[in-house]
């Protein structure tokens, strides 16, 4: 008796989800569909369909923000070669501490490694000695890559300039100072508006440093590299009324991220209370690759919910979504994240969820049921496609099961 009662609910179950209602919360965009077979490679060619739920029962609400991060930075780098190093550099520092490292540029693997009396450092003409003194085997042994010839030096300052001269270097050499200075109050800050963009959409572009005033001025470049490391646009950068800096660029266009994501650098030069800062601060984003696009159909088919695509990329692609539904005092709970890919050709498709349906009889929960933060990406080239925060409702199916009980 046991077994048939629950056969006659799974038929019930599978009658109403046949006859779901669907709507949905926020129309997908209708954006300009490009192919991109010409210049992408495939990562991903596997032709096997997968469809499977992951249980989100017991789990705060997952909340989709589509914000950009904010980097934060207290260090600068600088390029500089063996006969600036034999004259002396200048090294502007802001606190107490300053963390020196000192590496070859590219090219120079072959040179020796530093030795501690060939770094000499002096601030108001008095020398200072440094507190440590690392090699790069030793930094090696710590997790951090660096080249056997790069050292580093934990050094007491003063704020203001820092000398360092080195001598018995190779006529050629080039290297890279990095000063971090980890108890500085000056801190440069660089964020997008959001983390992923829409192919062509404005990506806006903020920086700001702390401790300048109000239309206080700071010299700020930078620029925007492609996921293979290509530089791609230059920031003009513009202060607004709050100090901060704003630049945006306009027509960046989706590709793969195989090689990462897409990502902003920036230099910095200010003068605070009399004192010359320093700070360099890099941020990354996404860009949606416009390969296909939900087209609006959605249905219910048996315990199925199928999505329209429409493509114009071969590839294999998948959809993601949370199901929510809400408890007895009106809060919405999660139930299931919904995962589904496969492989679609050009032209009209549909991708599917499977309704969970053990899921949702567990959780308690009642209707209306909310698929939201709909994400649909190319798995080929492992690049975002397009997002529907908002999603689509499905009609109330547990009120309904236990009405006709």
């Amino acid at each position: 008796m046991k077994n048939h009662t629950c056969h006659v609910s799974a038929m019930l179950l599978l009658s109403l989800t046949a006859s779901a209602e669907l709507r949905w919360l926020e129309t997908p965009a209708a954006h300009e569909l490009m192919s991109h077979t010409e210049k992408t490679t495939l990562i991903n060619k596997s032709q096997d369909p997968v469809v499977f739920n992951q249980s989100l029962l017991g789990e705060d609400m997952p909340t989709y923000r589509n914000q950009g991060h904010q980097a934060e930075s207290k260090e600068y780098w600088l390029d500089v070669n063996a006969g600036e190093l034999a004259k002396g550099v200048e090294l502007p520092v802001t606190a107490d501490l300053a963390v020196i490292r000192i590496s070859p540029l590219a090219g120079n693997a072959q040179q020796k490694s530093i030795a501690p009396g060939q770094v000499q450092l002096s601030q108001l003409g008095k020398a200072v000695a440094a507190e440590v003194f690392v090699t790069g085997e030793q930094l090696k042994a710590t997790g951090m890559p660096a080249s056997d010839q790069t050292v580093a030096l934990k050094v007491p300052v003063i704020p203001g300039l820092l000398n360092l001269k080195m001598s018995g270097l190779g006529q050629s050499a080039g290297y890279v100072i990095h000063v971090l200075e980890p108890h500085s109050e000056q801190v440069m800050t660089l964020s997008t508006s959001h983390k992923a963009f829409a192919s062509g959409q404005d990506v806006v572009v903020r920086a700001s440093l702390s401790g300048t005033q109000k239309n206080q001025p700071m010299q700020i470049q930078g620029y925007i590299t492609q996921p293979n490391g290509e530089p791609v646009a230059n920031l003009n950068f513009k202060a607004d009324q709050s100090g901060q800096y704003q630049a945006v660029v306009s027509g960046l266009q989706g590709q793969s991220l195989a090689n990462g994501l897409w990502e902003i650098h920036s230099v910095s030069e200010a003068m605070i209370k009399g004192q010359k800062v320093l700070r360099d601060v890099s941020t990354a984003f996404a860009v949606n690759l416009p390969s296909a696009r939900f087209n609006g159909e959605l249905k219910m088919d048996q315990q199925l919910i199928r999505l329209g695509i429409d493509n114009a990329m071969p590839a294999r692609y998948g959809i993601s979504a949370v199901l929510a539904g809400y408890n007895s005092a009106g809060e919405k709970q999660p139930i299931a994240l919904l995962m589904s890919a496969q492989w679609l050709d050009a032209g009209k498709a549909s991708l599917a969820f499977e309704w969970p349906a053990d899921l949702v009889s567990e959780s308690g929960l009642q209707g209306p049921f909310v698929v939201e933060q709909l994400s649909l990406k190319n798995q080929s080239v492992l690049a975002p496609v397009q997002t529907v925060a908002a999603g689509f409702v499905v009609a109330d199916l547990t009120k309904e099961l236990k009405d006709m009980r």
